[in-house]
């Protein structure tokens, strides 16, 4: 064999449901400046994943699967800003909640989120 064609397909079919947050709040503090406190976040209720064309459909909401990952049910951001002038700052902090793998035998109410 000298080589062998592999074609890729897109034959799965993925369904999600969840939703969104945004928050933020900004205060002036005279002559310190401005600061700002924000918070980004996303809920994933529903990520059904079907492999090929009339196989199961799999709710891989929580998991680690090899197909799809890691799908956290929830991610965020939460940042706090300073600026005074040219001077500013920011620190940031990433953060989801935790997912198993079907191995560990998870069940719908295993999952966390």
């Amino acid at each position: 064999i000298n080589y062998v064609v592999q074609v890729q397909e897109n034959v799965g079919t993925y369904t999600l449901r969840g939703f969104d947050v945004s928050a933020a709040y900004s205060i002036d503090m005279g002559g310190w400046g401005k600061t700002k406190v924000s918070m980004d976040g996303t809920y994933i209720e529903k990520y059904d994943y079907q492999f090929a064309k009339g196989g199961p459909v799999t709710n891989n909401a929580g998991l680690f699967t090899a197909d799809n990952g890691a799908v956290s049910r929830w991610r965020h951001v939460l940042a706090f800003n300073w600026n005074m002038g040219p001077w500013g700052g920011s620190l940031g902090y990433n953060a989801e909640s935790k997912f198993c793998t079907r191995l560990q035998g998870c069940t719908w109410s295993a999952r966390c989120g």
